[in-house]
């Protein structure tokens, strides 16, 4: 109860001083990039002590951080729509690392939110493919990767998604990929099946030695 009622006045705090950015048309001309960094980070460790202080304002304050500005929030407090309300993300006037930690937070609130993970998976899905931004895509593969253990069934249909990047032309989500869909396969939350194999493989000869090296480690193991 006492954790329920201080992360809920926690969220109220954050949602107070996101809105007014996210909700203004000129609020990204002048944000203070870091506060907006500590708001979303606050919001997202907050969200996971008291789900049911969280809304369907809450979350598509956090998803407008991540698309273009949604006309139909100010009046949002019912239930999540029955739809999925975008199919990817996409570019606005926020600043990169405030979108990369925006995709942290989103995730953190689809850990206690079974509803969100089939609203936003495709979505997740669909930006490690298609997305531009090394940083936002980089979290969404740790954010998928995190859900692989809460929700491992639903997340499973994802992992050749999450494994593809284990060849993407940046070295640092390949790294990324490899540390985590490693941890699952430890954890025995993936198995080795389908094409993960055969991108581990591929993997070996890496243009990083360091990357090729611990696979090697892992398919020795």
């Amino acid at each position: 109860a006492f954790l329920n009622q201080h992360c809920g006045e926690l969220v109220s705090v954050c949602e107070a001083y996101l809105a007014p950015i996210i909700l203004s048309e000129k609020g990204a001309q002048n944000l203070n990039e870091e506060l907006m960094v500590k708001h979303l980070h606050t919001l997202g460790v907050a969200s996971l002590h008291c789900p049911a202080k969280v809304g369907k304002r809450t979350v598509l304050l956090v998803e407008s951080v991540l698309t273009t500005r949604s006309e139909k929030l100010p009046g949002c407090q019912e239930e999540l729509p029955a739809s999925l309300p975008l199919s990817q993300f996409k570019a606005n006037s926020m600043p990169t690392k405030v979108r990369a930690h925006g995709v942290i937070t989103l995730g953190k609130l689809c850990l206690q939110h079974e509803d969100l993970i089939h609203k936003y998976l495709p979505v997740f899905a669909r930006e490690i493919e298609e997305g531009k931004e090394v940083a936002v895509r980089n979290n969404v593969v740790v954010i998928m990767c995190d859900l692989c253990v809460r929700y491992t069934n639903m997340v499973d249909h994802y992992i050749p998604n999450i494994s593809a990047c284990l060849g993407d032309n940046e070295a640092i989500i390949r790294e990324q990929t490899l540390i985590m869909l490693t941890n699952l396969l430890q954890d025995e939350f993936v198995k080795w099946k389908g094409s993960l194999f055969f991108r581990f493989m591929v993997a070996l000869v890496d243009p990083v030695p360091a990357i090729a090296r611990y696979v090697t480690m892992v398919l020795a193991q």
